[in-house]
């Protein structure tokens, strides 16, 4: 027996068509929120944007208007890392970043993950340069994450200069000491931070023969090492033994 082929269509049980509208409300709301940020600063952006439209995008979404005319990478930004104990031993300068550009050269298509440091270092630069000179002050000044909030607030700055900030030094205050414990054996009970721009001279430019110029590393001051829990402190651990983090 063959099927009426005039026999209209069994119609979606409504669950199936209320999923597949919600997936599609949510698509389009993402999709205008990251076209909202990548935008150039406008009148509407200004009006718009503020901490909610950060905390979505950043770090997992975080887009630029350049993706419609990419052009050749022509820097870098590194994270380092150094440790320093109580009685007056402090560590070498160690790329966090290096190692992992190592593991992805060559690759047409690393993974994010692979990029974690780099994507922190570009972020916490950016964060960094944001800021006023009066808040800048406050960042060296300040070992912990509870006193370094609540002055970098009251400091005289834009606010949501400041709350950006302070939502990537969280994240970064965690990796660091994951990667003090995993490199200095829990020996280090401060740590600091530090990025280091390098960018490629322009084709004809070099003098010397040098191909980059490095730019004055920026340094975040002293931190106290913090415990990390899990399941972030695994999850960096492995991020930093996969790509060969040695001291």
């Amino acid at each position: 027996m063959t099927s009426d082929p005039q026999q209209p269509a069994r119609p979606l049980p409504r669950g199936v068509r209320r999923v597949l509208v919600a997936v599609a409300v949510a698509a389009v709301a993402h999709t205008m929120v990251v076209a909202l940020w990548i935008l150039p600063d406008n009148l509407v952006t200004e009006q718009v944007s503020g901490r909610w439209l950060d905390a979505y995008i950043e770090p997992f979404f975080e887009q630029s208007w350049s993706v419609f005319a990419p052009i050749p990478k022509r820097g870098t930004i590194d994270l380092e890392v150094r440790g320093r104990d109580g009685d007056g031993w402090t560590s070498p300068w160690v790329s966090l970043t290096a190692p992992e550009r190592d593991q992805i050269r060559y690759s047409l298509a690393p993974s994010r993950s692979a990029l974690l440091t780099q994507t922190l270092a570009g972020s916490l630069n950016g964060a960094y340069g944001a800021l006023s000179d009066d808040q800048r002050d406050v960042v060296s000044q300040h070992d912990t994450a509870r006193t370094l909030r609540k002055a970098l607030l009251a400091a005289d700055g834009e606010p949501a200069a400041a709350r950006r900030y302070l939502r990537t030094d969280g994240v970064l205050e965690q990796l660091a000491s994951v990667a003090a414990q995993t490199l200095w054996d829990g020996k280090a009970t401060q740590v600091e931070l530090r990025t280091v721009r390098r960018q490629v001279v322009e084709y004809g430019t070099a003098q010397d023969g040098r191909r980059t110029v490095t730019f004055r590393p920026v340094r975040y001051g002293w931190r106290n090492v913090v415990p990390v829990p899990q399941p972030d402190r695994g999850v960096l651990q492995d991020h930093l033994a996969r790509v060969g983090v040695r001291p």
